[in-house]
């Protein structure tokens, strides 16, 4: 996928799929070419694949230090340098330019896409000297030990960049925004092999039933009295709710099934209890950029405090600006579920905390090293000491500090809560119809349903994107099942105005009747019926028919389950334990 309409579509494969030419007769892989008056080298073949190189130039236009964005800079970003003459720092205008001074007799240079531009990486040149670059430096003596773009999108705002440092011994991709400035490198010609792109399926957004005319009408006084009257008699503790009107669900969510209610005492293992000291060590650790390879990646990077312990991005930045494959789940109430991360690939916080410090996505750092360095910091040996008797650091004691902590992060009491403890008009008429709409008309409380708003179960609700590129298939890469293609663990909805953006890629809004919410009045995606061999939407799905003042009363009743904004570890108190010592 190009970023320009006229780029040259593909990608060149490597390896055993490159022609038997790979070499000339003398041996010579790359070949110097003259361009332009003063007869130096301007261009590189490689006749390995036949694409024609620019080679730089120590200063004008193709001046080897010059940076760009990859994508038209009046989009704003980063800014780049570059020649005077250009309108902007941007690699469309520098294509432009140099297509028109004919570099080497052509007018045809193009960005490299990723494949293309990774035909040119050689790590044997950074075996012994990580500072210089990678790549044959006799061919291209003006390259840098930096990132180059390619004309390759990644998902929804990414760029794949290819490193020519070592950077890629470990990272075989890395995907950027497109709002940074890097090194470009031109080529020209046709890959040598353009493999068949795979065709996606058809989905389907069905179209949800009309609301009859005059049927827009807002619950009368009476109505709305008995339904405040039927819903303050929750019974605290109790999976259904025998006062409450009964709620709309399917014979499939009936097994296990809890309504709405308070949370329960925050549950701490038997082997990882509660105490204060191991949540200050834990709270020290998840702010602590050090736990990165690079040192600027904390915990709090991707689940920041002021933004709902999310990042408010589509998906987050981790090491060297990587864009992530899905969107950064709120740490808010973790302690409540049963399984970690959107495909439940981890089964306690403990074996969740470890997980990104050694993504190569995310903080893109062994374990070893992250333990070295935080046992290095003279302010922690006191601070394990106190959490666990003695100084010693391991990672077995940095996941447990970091699990207690987080399972101190629970939402304050919304205006939902202080209704169920008997505040009868903390929620107001037109929330209080979009609580009777959650559990009735729009079948939320099929699958968000218990006090944490979320059965803690997997469903696919058809953004599974299959054959296309943003393809995610969720739990299926955890077991495998084909019957968990596109199956995602379902989010809790407590604070959820403070946590978006929403669904696991983070493409969708939520308001009053667009996004998340409209999606769902339409019945999500549903594969076309013709194709039962693909992955299928959870059968909860249908369409709801909504009117619009459903549409805002569903979203007042998702803002009184937002309550205010949890910023540092719960009190004891508020997490229902009963008063303690300091234990370890």
């Amino acid at each position: 996928m190009s970023i320009f309409k006229y780029l040259l579509p593909g990608a060149l494969a490597l390896g055993a799929a490159l022609p038997a030419m790979a070499r000339g007769d003398d041996g010579l892989r790359f070949v110097p070419q003259t361009g332009g008056r003063t007869g130096e080298v301007a261009c590189v073949l490689d006749r390995r694949t036949g694409l024609l190189w620019e080679r730089k130039t120590r200063s004008g236009l193709r001046a080897r230090d010059h940076v760009y964005l990859p994508v038209d800079s009046r989009r704003g970003g980063e800014a780049g340098r570059c020649d005077a003459a250009l309108p902007r720092c941007d690699a469309p205008s520098y294509v432009a330019a140099v297509n028109a001074a004919r570099l080497c007799g052509h007018d045809d240079w193009r960005l490299p896409d990723e494949d293309e531009l990774k035909s040119l990486l050689d790590l044997s040149r950074v075996a012994t000297r990580p500072s210089r670059p990678a790549i044959d430096r006799r061919a291209f003596p003006d390259a840098l030990p930096t990132f180059y773009w390619s004309s390759t999108l990644h998902r929804v705002g990414g760029v794949r960049a290819v490193w020519f440092d070592d950077t890629h011994r470990e990272l075989p991709a890395t995907s950027l925004l497109p709002t940074r400035a890097g090194a470009v490198r031109l080529v020209r010609g046709q890959p040598a092999v353009v493999p068949a792109r795979r065709s996606g399926p058809s989905g389907a957004f069905l179209r949800p039933p009309a609301a009859a005319v005059g049927e827009d009408l807002p619950p009368s006084a009476a109505q709305l009295a008995q339904w405040r009257a039927q819903y303050a008699r929750y019974r605290p503790g109790e999976s259904w709710q025998p006062d409450w009107p009964p709620p709309q669900i399917d014979a499939s969510v009936r097994d296990g099934f809890a309504d709405l209610g308070l949370l329960p005492p925050v549950p701490f293992p038997a082997d990882n209890p509660y105490s204060p000291q191991k949540v200050e060590l834990g709270r020290r650790l998840f702010f602590d950029p050090q736990l990165s390879r690079n040192g600027q990646v904390s915990c709090a990077s991707c689940h920041n405090p002021a933004t709902g312990w999310t990042d408010r991005r589509a998906v987050s930045l981790g090491h060297l600006g990587q864009r992530g494959e899905r969107n950064s789940m709120s740490i808010l109430n973790s302690a409540y579920a049963t399984s970690l991360f959107w495909d439940g690939r981890a089964g306690s916080l403990e074996a969740q905390a470890l997980g990104p410090i050694s993504n190569p996505l995310e903080m893109h750092q062994p374990l070893a090293r992250a333990v070295a360095r935080i046992a290095a910091q003279p302010g922690y040996a006191p601070l394990f000491a106190a959490a666990f008797g003695d100084a010693r650091v391991d990672t077995l004691r940095m996941a447990r500090a970091l699990a207690t902590f987080e399972r101190t992060l629970i939402s304050h009491d919304s205006a939902f809560d202080r209704f169920l403890k008997g505040e009868r008009m903390a929620l107001d008429d037109r929330a209080l119809w979009g609580l009777h709409l959650y559990r009735t008309k729009a079948r939320c409380i099929n699958c968000h349903n218990g006090a944490l708003l979320s059965d803690n179960r997997f469903h696919s609700n058809g953004l599974h994107y299959f054959g296309r590129e943003l393809e995610d298939l969720g739990r299926y890469a955890v077991t495998g099942d084909p019957a968990d293609r596109g199956k995602f663990r379902t989010p809790s909805l407590r604070d959820i105005l403070l946590t978006g953006p929403y669904m696991h890629n983070g493409l969708f809004p939520l308001t009053e009747n667009l996004g998340v919410i409209a999606m769902y009045d339409a019945g999500m995606v549903q594969t076309a019926a013709s194709r039962p061999d693909l992955p299928q939407a959870a059968p909860e799905l249908r369409p709801l028919g909504l009117t619009l003042r459903e549409k805002q009363a569903l979203h007042a009743f998702l803002q009184a389950v937002s309550g205010e904004a949890r910023t540092g570890p719960a009190t004891p108190a508020e997490m229902g334990l009963e008063p303690v010592s300091a234990r370890r």
